[in-house]
């Protein structure tokens, strides 16, 4: 049966198929896909494939191929993410879980979220409510920050359908909901010990993932366990001692030609929404940069990732070991992603420095998408 806060979506997408079940059995219906010319992306330790993604009983394949599920890294689908819940849980962990925050009583939040339903959750657990999407994230613990005016401290005390209380130096304000962007309570720190799933509606979790009777079986530590239709899969990243991902990175040098080059950030799938790029995060590097972004191990490595041009003008990729060079990529700004792939000799941490092709031009940025560390 569709719980009623999906009846609406149900009837907006009446030609789909229902899409993901619970223990309790709530459906999913978040379906928007690509034209059937786009393709999905698996990667494994052998390389990115392309083709058409699938859970067949409980394998994997890809057009047809059967993948061993144990050396998946990530699969990123050609899905469009849409927004179906009009409210986010920013867990302190990481997650982010799209719902509709319904109230709170007793230090428990109470959500409706699919595919589980309606759940109580402790709000220690919970790093930020995110009540309007207004493009950003994070902020100071303790301060509610509105969709419109200056941001107000204080202590949340009450969440009804319609309004927000809060305790603040001044007195009591009451707020309503749709004058709040978000409440923040502590920082977000991403965990690294689970698999990963987002679905096509924004939800974000980290639990166990295992391919069974046609879905995907989700284990999560908090939420308990669920079965996820392959179509509302936007992507997954697998946990494994098998490969790891570049944790934060140190600017070791930055001389652009013309100034300053602008500092390297992060980019995510969720973040800008978009349906053609390749990767499920990227890092945005700058001409001159240089970054120290791996530390070094006692084991080697295999470090692989896609490369982007994000502007016009050309430049080269290089990976350094020390003052070793391990690999040069020349990158023009009309190259189509490619994999860039090099062995890190153990005992050496990883350099890369992004430079200006002659004469320079600007902008000259690259993109470093889905690095990965598979362990030889």
């Amino acid at each position: 049966m569709i719980p009623r806060f999906t009846a609406g979506l149900q009837r907006a997408t009446s030609h789909l198929q229902p899409l993901c079940r619970s223990a309790v059995k709530p459906a999913l219906i978040v379906v928007l896909a690509l034209p059937a010319a786009a393709q999905d992306t698996v990667v494994t330790k052998d390389g990115r494939s392309s083709g058409a993604f699938a859970i067949r009983g409980n394998k994997t394949t890809l057009d047809d191929q059967a993948l061993n599920w144990e050396k998946v890294a990530s699969v990123l689908t050609a899905r469009r993410m849409v927004l179906t819940s009009p409210n986010a849980l920013v867990m302190r962990n990481g997650e982010r879980w799209r719902c509709t925050i319904v109230g709170l009583h007793r230090n428990k939040l109470r959500v409706r979220i699919a595919p589980y339903g309606t759940v109580d959750v402790d709000i220690q657990l919970v790093a930020s409510l995110v009540f309007n999407e207004t493009g950003e994230d994070g902020g100071k613990p303790g301060r509610l920050y509105r969709t419109r005016g200056n941001p107000i401290s204080g202590k949340l005390a009450g969440i009804s359908a319609s309004a927000l209380s809060l305790n603040s130096a001044l007195g009591v304000f009451n707020l309503d909901r749709k004058d709040v962007a978000r409440y923040v309570m502590a920082p977000s720190v991403a965990e690294d010990e689970f698999d990963e799933l987002t679905l096509i509606n924004g939800s974000l979790f980290r639990g166990t993932l295992t391919p069974h009777d046609g879905e995907l079986q989700m284990e999560h530590p908090i939420l308990g366990n669920s079965s996820i239709s392959e179509p509302t899969i936007l992507y997954l990243r697998r946990h494994s001692p098998h490969w790891s991902r570049p944790g934060t990175w140190t600017v070791v040098a930055s001389e652009g030609p013309m100034g300053l080059p602008e500092s390297p950030s992060l980019r995510t799938r969720r973040s800008t929404r978009a349906i053609d790029v390749p990767w499920i995060e990227a890092l945005r590097v700058a001409a001159d940069t240089r970054l120290n972004w791996v530390e070094k191990s006692d084991r080697e490595r295999r470090f692989a990732a896609v490369v982007i041009p994000a502007s016009a003008h050309g430049g080269a990729l290089l990976a350094f070991a020390g003052d070793k060079v391990l690999s040069e990529h020349a990158v023009s700004g009309d190259d189509a992603p490619i994999e860039w792939s090099f062995q890190l000799p153990a005992g050496q941490p990883l350099d890369i420095r992004f430079k200006f092709n002659n004469p320079p031009g600007m902008p000259c940025t690259v993109l470093i998408g889905d690095p990965i560390l598979f362990t030889e």
